[in-house]
């Protein structure tokens, strides 16, 4: 089973959602001051716990796709493992296009949606429902609809990417 990534900070396992990534800029007076960033991953819960999970498209848990119990320790290490090599790179994915293209090519293999037709919406109003041609980081979804190709992202609006 593969971990994948929903647009814009869902992660999913066979289309599902297992847990979340969210990352929240401070600044003071319009200054940049830091960031935050909070991952939530579903890890001990069972399936008949999930069912009333608040999601419109489903959830998982980790311990569902292990054969064996996932230890929380365990996963905080490996994330923070991880992490650092993120943060390592940061400079060198904005200073570096090459490796801003192999950072998004990386985000486009781990895509639950790319090449998918999906319903993008706002605040229940439905944007555009159309395939998936592309996504890029700090770009968002590429969708193709009847009306031609339009980007969406998080940061334009609160939107909501959805499977069809």
């Amino acid at each position: 089973t593969e971990t994948q990534i929903k647009y814009p900070n869902d992660l999913v396992i066979d289309q599902q959602k297992v847990g979340g990534i969210l990352v929240l800029n401070i600044d003071a007076n319009g200054q940049y001051l830091a960031t935050n960033t909070g991952i939530g991953i579903n890890v001990h819960y069972s399936q008949r716990e999930l069912e009333d999970y608040p999601t419109d498209y489903g959830a998982t848990a980790l311990d569902l796709h292990t054969p064996t119990t996932n230890r929380r320790e365990n996963l905080v290490v490996a994330l923070m493992g991880g992490l650092q090599f993120i943060a390592g790179d940061a400079y060198i994915f904005t200073a570096n296009p090459q490796a801003r293209q192999d950072q998004n090519n990386l985000w486009r293999a781990h895509s639950s949606v790319l090449q998918r037709m999906v319903r993008i919406s706002s605040a229940e109003e439905v944007l555009v429902e159309g395939r998936v041609v592309d996504t890029q980081i700090a770009m968002g979804v590429l969708v193709e609809s009847q009306r031609g190709r339009a980007w969406f992202n998080d940061f334009d609006t609160k939107i909501k990417v959805r499977v069809n």
